[in-house]
């Protein structure tokens, strides 16, 4: 007696290139993915590196703006991100004019001085910004940087001398370089 069903009589599972393809196509799923990925990450710091780039920019041209006022930009690490914030002190009072947030933890910013009159140029290592923050001053009269106190030297120095900016890293999974120009107070790309 047949009762209409059919018994399957190859049931040899999968053959050789149908996982072949399998394992192709999971192959190049993990790779866009991997590269997707990796878009975003550096996607991160190239957006954090333009964000400071543009905030040291309008910190000169503020300086420039405010020429009876005394013109800065900190750059410090709150809540686990990285911000920098312009500030004018006029007439006693500090005003912040601009904050943008530049990224999270997994950016770091370092930034680099050198000492202009002791001895010629003397380069100090880069220092991390953290909690403490550091303040780059602006001179008024021309945009330029005036001479930093110790908080962009290593700790180990003494604190006599003016040190300028001259460089600034952003890493994150790549690192984005600028050299600043103490003198102006321009910020131009390392490429």
């Amino acid at each position: 007696m047949t009762t209409g069903r059919r018994t399957k009589q190859n049931n040899a599972g999968f053959s050789l290139l149908e996982l072949i393809v399998v394992v192709l196509v999971l192959g190049i799923l993990a790779g866009g993915m991997a590269v997707g990925i990796s878009v975003v990450y550096n996607a991160r710091s190239d957006s954090a590196a333009k964000k400071l780039y543009s905030m040291f920019t309008t910190a000169r041209e503020t300086a420039m703006a405010y020429s009876d006022g005394e013109t800065w930009i900190t750059i410090i690490e709150k809540d686990n991100d990285l911000y920098a914030g312009i500030y004018v002190k006029e007439t006693g009072i500090t005003e912040l004019k601009a904050e943008e947030k530049l990224g999270s933890n997994r950016i770091t910013v370092e930034l680099k001085a050198s000492d202009q009159y002791v001895g010629g140029t003397t380069e100090t290592s880069y220092k991390k910004v953290t909690t403490e923050g550091i303040s780059i001053y602006y001179n008024s009269a021309n945009g330029g940087l005036r001479g930093q106190t110790a908080e962009l030297k290593k700790p180990s120095e003494g604190a006599e001398g003016n040190y300028y900016l001259t460089d600034i890293k952003v890493s994150g999974s790549e690192t984005i370089e600028y050299i600043v120009i103490p003198e102006t107070g321009r910020v131009l790309k390392n490429e």
